[in-house]
């Protein structure tokens, strides 16, 4: 047996960062913590890969070669380098309530046909003073008035995200992450995560040794 090189460990600890981030949605502390990780990882990944590239053949790896970088793994290395070089990593909170798509009795914002379509109407609401060593959030479940106000209509589901708060960052970093169009961390995650994966093919595809070439 080949004991894996130093590459593939450390892909071994982002995946796992971001596994993680997916199944702890609902814990702060633990999804920050997961998510400072992955950002961590996502560098080394080429930081390690430097030194056993040139160790093995000579040369110097250049990680711009990889041609599949794009916008939101860009995000993802300049919220790093923010948050390596001094800013704090702090998350706004975000409840996503899913309700039927009725009328409430009090609300009167007419209900959209692509919402109306779906069946359903999504209602965001962040909290903007963020609780990082929070261990778990409990959803609000608010019940609206129906529109007889016999009754409350209550969300099908809720969902937990979290955001970026934009005053913490420098103008570089907000330009670069704004070319994504949010600043919602999940989303963030899920469009670089896939480019990382495909980044570590590049690598083992590059390398002398490898035990997981099988996975790319």
């Amino acid at each position: 047996m080949i004991d894996p090189t130093g590459t593939e460990l450390v892909f071994a600890d982002l995946n796992r960062a971001y596994k993680e981030m997916m199944v702890s949605r609902r814990y702060p502390s633990r999804f920050r913590r997961s998510f400072d990780e992955y950002l961590y990882r996502s560098q080394q990944l080429t930081e390690v890969m430097r030194k056993e590239f040139l160790r093995a053949t000579g040369k110097a790896w250049i990680a711009s070669e990889f041609p599949g970088w794009n916008m939101y793994s860009a995000a993802v290395k300049a919220i790093r380098n923010a948050v390596v070089h001094g800013t704090p990593l702090v998350l706004h909170e975000v409840i996503i309530s899913i309700y039927p798509a009725v009328p409430f009795g009090f609300w009167g914002k007419e209900i959209g046909p692509r919402q109306t379509a779906a069946g359903v109407r999504i209602i965001t609401g962040t909290c903007f003073v963020g609780a990082p060593f929070r261990d778990e959030i409990t959803t609000p479940n608010i019940g609206f008035p129906s529109l007889d106000g016999q009754t409350h209509i209550f969300p099908l589901k809720e969902f937990v995200s979290y955001e970026l708060p934009w005053p913490m960052f420098d103008t570089e970093t907000n330009s670069i992450v704004s070319k994504t169009g949010t600043t919602d961390v999940i989303r963030l995650v899920l469009g670089s995560y896939p480019i990382l994966c495909q980044y570590f093919c590049y690598c083992v595809h590059h390398s002398v040794l490898s035990t997981y070439s099988n996975i790319c």
